[in-house]
């Protein structure tokens, strides 16, 4: 099936009110082709299939862009009004005008929440009565059909996230770039174990995490994920004299690459499940973290959070291993954290491999 064709179908499963299967039709139609209107559409379904930070993504890389697609700014606004975040809404609805009786009904609203927050009173409004009412005075090819929507279902007291659908990949909201943009090319690494399994990283993103290990020079090096230790061997020789620190659950083989080398002796193997591990030894203690543990969604972010609060003075590197479609899960929480951590919003994909990288200066994460 052709972009166009996923395109159309996407849009029939929208007005049928199938929001879950519009969004992974949208979803395969971006794929082969972005634009600014169909970024809309797709952040519009995940929005109605309760998945906010994704839509807010996909709200932002429409404007990317086309900074002047006015039904992106209206409907990003709307959301972040719904989300209890009214300045950043008052600044998304700056300089709108084609929808101006939404606009200035969604600014009134700002406008209100804000005069609570001084207050100290929560923010907690509806926005269906304000919003039925501003959409009832446009027409249909003027108001937005988030707002329609919003004012009609009730979605925006309905934020709890959803699954995606099963084999529906979401897209790439993170920005991809060349490996030399971030690696000069002196920065000359010796790798060891080249051989690997199905659990290892790729000779080449092995590569480029050591050179990015090496370039920072770090104290110390947190690992989420361990499997048989090649990667953790190669950042503790590649890191000098660092101290490294690898956790993983206990199982056959765990670590065996590095267990009788020298190197082993400045490797802490840790044994746990990071969904209940306490980090909390380890804050603000660390230089360089790589993930690459469970790849389910729930997993990803907590391991994401937990990571920023181990990066000593909230400043280090964070890389992230299988940013690809065949892992939905994370693909779906990088695309969320790079939306919604401020601290994260420097994520980059590596072209060529399926590893994501952050230089953090900003850490400890909210939320």
């Amino acid at each position: 099936m052709q972009a166009g064709d996923k395109y159309r179908k996407g849009l029939e499963s929208y007005n049928a009110g199938r929001f879950e299967e519009a969004a992974g039709l949208l979803s395969e139609a971006l794929q082969e082709r972005e634009s600014s209107e169909l970024w809309n559409d797709w952040a519009t379904a995940l929005f109605l299939n309760h998945r906010p930070a994704e839509a807010e993504a996909g709200y932002r890389r429409a404007l990317q862009l086309d900074s002047r697609n006015a039904e992106a700014a209206t409907n990003l606004g709307a959301l972040l009004v719904g989300c209890a975040r009214p300045l950043e809404a008052l600044r998304c609805l700056e300089g709108l005008s084609d929808q101006a009786e939404v606009v200035e009904s969604l600014r009134a609203l700002c406008r209100e929440a804000l005069a609570k927050q001084r207050r100290g009173n929560a923010p907690v409004e509806r926005l269906e009565h304000h919003l039925a009412r501003a959409v009832s005075t446009q027409s249909g090819a003027v108001a937005s059909l988030l707002l329609r929507t919003m004012a009609l279902k009730n979605a925006v007291t309905a934020l709890a996230p959803a699954q995606p659908k099963a084999g529906a990949h979401p897209p790439k909201l993170i920005p991809t770039i060349p490996a030399a943009e971030i690696l000069p090319d002196s920065e000359v690494v010796e790798l060891s174990a080249l051989d690997s399994t199905e659990e290892n990283v790729t000779l080449y993103e092995l590569c480029l995490i050591v050179r990015l290990c090496r370039m920072q020079r770090p104290r110390t090096i947190f690992e989420i994920g361990t499997a048989d230790g090649r990667t953790t061997m190669n950042l503790a020789v590649a890191a000098g004299d660092a101290q490294a620190f690898t956790l993983d659950i206990g199982r056959p083989r765990v670590g065996a690459r590095f267990q009788d080398l020298p190197v082993g002796s400045r490797i802490t193997q840790l044994i746990g499940d990071s969904a209940s591990f306490d980090f909390s030894p380890f804050f603000n203690s660390i230089d360089f973290v790589f993930i690459d543990a469970n790849h389910n969604y729930e997993y990803i972010r907590r391991d994401s959070h937990m990571a920023l609060r181990l990066l000593r003075g909230g400043q280090g590197t964070m890389v992230w291993h299988d940013y690809i479609g065949h892992w939905p899960g994370v693909m779906r929480a990088l695309n969320e954290l790079f939306a919604s951590q401020p601290a994260l919003a420097g994520m980059n994909h590596i072209a060529g491999t399926s590893l994501v990288c952050a230089k953090v200066s900003n850490g400890f994460a909210v939320g």
